[in-house]
């Protein structure tokens, strides 16, 4: 069954789930001006309108992957990517149902290039619940 993308993230409401990550724990704030976070979202946007993606795991494995590798912030990008993963999936109707240790380590793989895209499409969709 296909899922319905209802809600992408915007620039503000990564940078705001940043800032939330920064209050609550340690690291440096700010951003890479080398390297900007409407870019990284772009590409995102890029891959849906025309790549064709649909898949609802594999546009929040774009949101991971573009955050984590990106390096668009001075600290706290992994951090980063997976609260703003776990958003999309909560503002489009589906619980990842994994522990926070688990979200991390896949997300750590991400960074260091280890999982790419589709595994972790196929990781999300095994660890995932759809609301009713």
């Amino acid at each position: 069954m296909a899922i319905t993308i209802k809600k992408t993230l915007s620039e503000n409401d990564v940078i705001e789930i940043h800032e939330m990550i920064l209050s609550e724990s340690i690291g440096l704030p700010g951003f890479c001006e080398s390297r900007p976070l409407v870019s990284a979202l772009k590409r995102i946007d890029n891959h849906i309108a025309y790549d064709y993606v649909s898949d609802i795991y594999e546009v929040a494995a774009l949101y991971a992957i573009a955050i984590a590798c990106g390096h668009t912030f001075n600290d706290g990008n992994k951090r980063t990517a997976m609260v703003s993963m776990v958003t999309f999936l909560i503002l489009n109707g589906i619980r990842l149902m994994a522990l926070n240790e688990e979200i991390e380590d896949i997300i750590v793989e991400v960074a260091e290039k280890k999982v790419d895209k589709k595994k972790l499409a196929e990781w999300i969709k095994a660890h995932s619940s759809i609301d009713a």
